[in-house]
């Protein structure tokens, strides 16, 4: 581990890490990396890809467009996960309603950082004709096998699934504000993959090998013209183990606040097998157990974080095809003709639910139709999904 953690220049950080642009219309592919400031090796996994890619010349060999971006530069600099806000939970209505106003923005260096960010995605999507695909670079603060996180769309799904490593879906039932919340919201595929623990040298390699596995399926790029692409390919393979094919949903949250004084029992690593009522975390309220029997997933162990743990369970592959069917079906078209369950008049992908009228509709049920994150107010509930138009951009910033 190194003591720079993988970053030897924290000077000379600029906004673009690289660009690349094909003779041939394509995809236009956009990777993040350092969104949060102590996680450098997707920037560093992204230098190392411009430096390879202009090497061995392969402007001329792709197709669409390639950006590398970067996230957090301040956090960046100093090693910092963020200075006063976390980069990647600010990506809120509520917030992305008030970019422009200046004193909104002086509050604090993320949301200039952000504003930034915003205009660069809206440039893009606003002057290339193509199809978009987003892809943010993450590492863990405990040892973990690399796997990949999305919001349930179809789309997500299928991005995810060029990987061969694990897919953890779900995780926007219980966070707000990601960036790829965001580009959810565009109608646009966005992942998180996740390569390791923040400071080790193998997480750039599994960025690097990851950010090539995906040029490659959405045909940016011939697997032919890189070097040794087989072994970026096993190299992802073998990180994941016997999880490489495995899709999980993410079960329970332990929320936390740096006032909980939360401490992770050492030894814990990603997708480990815990038992119900486990003793897992003490904070300064007395012990904290596993709510459920289940695979402990992201456990905390750094300062900064507003999740303790999450706890993951293996979904059957009936029920995914099974989600895949209902969705592409006539469905939700016939849900909204029942009483009590209307389409929200201002969000087109919220449905409104009066349980005293629609008592049989379930949480499962919904996460089948991808109506994942959920508003309750009495007996009114709205269920939200990320399946929304490609292209479009989010009725809370038009």
């Amino acid at each position: 581990m190194s003591k720079a953690c993988l970053l030897e220049d924290r000077e000379n950080i600029d906004r673009y890490i690289g660009k690349a642009e094909g003779d041939e219309p394509g995809d236009c592919i956009v990777f993040f990396g350092g969104v949060h400031g102590n996680e450098p090796a997707g920037y560093v996994a992204l230098q190392r890809f411009f430096k390879d890619f202009t090497r061995w010349e392969l402007h001329h060999k792709i197709r669409g467009s390639i950006f590398g971006i970067t996230g957090n530069i301040t956090g960046l600099k100093k090693n910092m996960r963020f200075i006063k806000s976390d980069l990647n939970r600010i990506w809120t209505p509520k917030i992305l309603k008030n970019t422009n106003d200046e004193e909104f923005k002086n509050l604090s260096d993320e949301f200039s950082q952000q504003k930034e960010i915003l205009d660069i995605i809206n440039h893009l999507v606003n002057t290339r004709k193509c199809h978009y695909r987003f892809v943010d670079l993450h590492t863990t603060s405990g040892p973990t096998i690399a796997f990949v996180t999305i919001n349930d769309t179809i789309a997500n799904r299928d991005l995810a699934q060029q990987l061969p490593i694990p897919t953890v879906l779900g995780i926007e039932e219980y966070l707000e504000g990601t960036i790829m919340d965001f580009i959810n919201d565009l109608g646009y595929p966005a992942i998180g993959i996740e390569a390791g623990q923040h400071c080790d040298e193998r997480s750039v390699e599994l960025h690097l090998a990851s950010i090539w596995v995906i040029l490659v399926a959405n045909k940016t790029i011939n697997k032919e013209d890189i070097p040794e692409y087989e072994k970026h390919f096993q190299l992802l393979k073998s990180a994941a183990g016997f999880e490489f094919d495995q899709v999980y949903e993410v079960k329970h949250r332990e929320a936390v606040v740096l006032e909980d004084e939360f401490t992770m029992l050492p030894n814990f690593n990603n997708f480990q097998k815990i038992k119900n009522k486990e003793l897992l975390a003490s904070t300064r309220n007395g012990k904290v157990k596993a709510p459920s029997t289940g695979k402990i997933f992201m456990p905390l162990y750094q300062k900064q974080g507003a999740e303790g743990f999450f706890v993951i369970k293996k979904i059957n592959l009936f029920w995914l095809n099974l989600s895949i069917k209902i969705r592409s079906g006539k469905m939700e078209t016939f849900m909204i003709s029942l009483p009590g369950i209307n389409r929200d008049p201002e969000r087109a992908n919220v449905l409104v639910v009066n349980k005293t009228f629609a008592r049989f509709f379930s949480t499962d049920f919904m996460h089948l139709l991808g109506y994942r994150r959920v508003q309750r107010n009495g007996s009114i509930v709205c269920f939200s999904k990320r399946e929304v138009p490609e292209g479009n951009w989010p009725y809370y910033l038009k």
